[in-house]
Parts: structure tokens; sequence; C-alpha cells
């Protein structure tokens, strides 16, 4: 079902099975479906057969975007009779065997020249949960603290002043990035140059929200300071009885 359905939207089905009669016959029946397939019969748990055919893969055929393991239980025992000797033999050939091909493949993101940024992080990496709670909500925390404080305390109290000031949306911010820098990024061993650069991507992924607000903002005083907004309002007076 995978293959029939990615192949119908395009892809190139690459059928992989230990003997080229059985991948053969596989390929032959998605073709009749009218799906390009072709048959790469080797031997998943060996490495060297594994770098054969996705080197000639990768090579003739194209890149390899998605890896599929359908590997099931081929022999047949009661569950609680199943021979151990048996299970393990079944379980390194399929999972092992994808796990060989899939590390051959994923560092280098096939013949496309596309690079996997593949990390697996272990706990000691991992930030401590209320340290990443405390992150996310402070500006919230400050903001509901300068508004409080602003319906319950006079203007002139020094309290009130200095959490109006920190309270403020854009101070508020600022506070929980220097926070999670060092709760996050440097109390977890990351260096000052891997914190910059986590920062440095962050900016990347608004850059284009960050053009467009202030582009939209600029855009609308010049419209208002040269009297192009007051010339558009009279030449729409009486147009629509839902505007005007």
């Amino acid at each position: 079902m995978l293959a029939t359905g990615l192949g119908r939207y395009g892809a190139c089905i690459i059928v992989n099975d230990i003997t080229p009669e059985r991948a053969e016959t596989a390929v032959m029946k998605l073709q009749q479906k009218g799906i390009k397939a072709i048959a790469a019969p080797f031997n998943v748990t060996h490495k060297q057969d594994i770098e054969t055919a996705v080197e000639h893969i990768e090579k003739d055929i194209g890149a390899i975007d998605v890896l599929i393991n359908n590997a099931g239980i081929r022999r047949r025992h009661p569950f609680t009779e199943f021979p151990e000797q048996e299970w393990r033999r079944h379980r390194r050939k399929s999972n092992c065997g994808f796990s060989r091909l899939s590390s051959r493949h994923a560092p280098y993101g096939g013949a496309s020249g596309r690079k996997s940024n593949q990390h697996l992080f272990s706990e000691e990496e991992m930030p401590p949960f209320w340290n990443s709670i405390f992150a996310a909500v402070i500006p919230v925390i400050l903001m509901a603290i300068a508004a409080v404080c602003e319906i319950t305390l006079p203007k002139t109290n020094a309290i009130r002043v200095f959490f109006e000031f920190i309270g403020n949306p854009a101070v508020a911010l600022f506070i929980a990035i220097i926070i999670a820098i060092f709760t996050l990024g440097r109390r977890n061993g990351r260096t000052v140059e891997q914190v910059m650069d986590i920062v440095g991507e962050s900016i990347g992924a608004i850059a284009m929200i960050l053009f467009i607000i202030p582009g939209d903002g600029a855009f609308k005083q010049v419209l208002v300071d040269s009297g192009v907004g007051q010339y558009i309002s009279q030449l729409m007076t009486g147009t629509s009885h839902l505007l005007y």
C-alpha cells in the first residue's frame, strides 16, 4: 500500500529483496498499476552489499528520499514456544539490516547532495523541564505583574514604574532571551559560539516577519504624511454605503 500510494504521486519505487525473483515479481505488479518501479536485490544484513547497492542506486537511478522497512516475522510458532535463536536471527535480519541501510544513506542525503543534520540528544544534553517552562512563560509573568501594578498602584509608585518597564513586551522578551541563553544554553554545557549560532538561526527564521512589519508601518506613515491617504479617502467617498 505504501509503495502504491507513493508511486501514484510520481515516486520511483525501488524494491529490495534478498532474491532477484521476488523483487522482480513485486516490480511487475507495481508496473501493471502504472507505477515506475525498479528491482534492487541485495542482502541488507551484509554491509558490503549495502555499500555497493546504495552507490549504484544513487549513481544510476537517483537520490533515496524515503526508506521503508516492512520486514515481518516469516516463521510461525506459538508465541510462548518461539525458539530464542530463531527469534534473535529474525530480529537481526529485519532490524539490524534496516539500521545498516539507513545509517549508510541518512548522514549523506543520497546523490542529491543534501546533508542531513541529525543528532540524538542524551539526557545530560537536554535542559531540565522546569527551566524550559520558566524560560517560555517569563514574558507572560512579567507582563501580568505589570498589568496588576498598573491597576492597583498609583502612577508615581516606584514599584509600578519598575514593573511597567520590565513588563513592556519588548523588554520582557529580551529578558526571557537572556534567561534562556544561560538556563538552556550555558548551564547545559554549550559554548558561547554554539549559543550564538542557535540565536542566529532563530533570527533567520523570523527575518521576513521583522522586515514586513516595520515596512508596513513605514508605508502607512508615508501615506499619511504625504496626504495620499486623505486623497484616497476622498476618492472612495460615496462609492459604497459599507465604507462611508
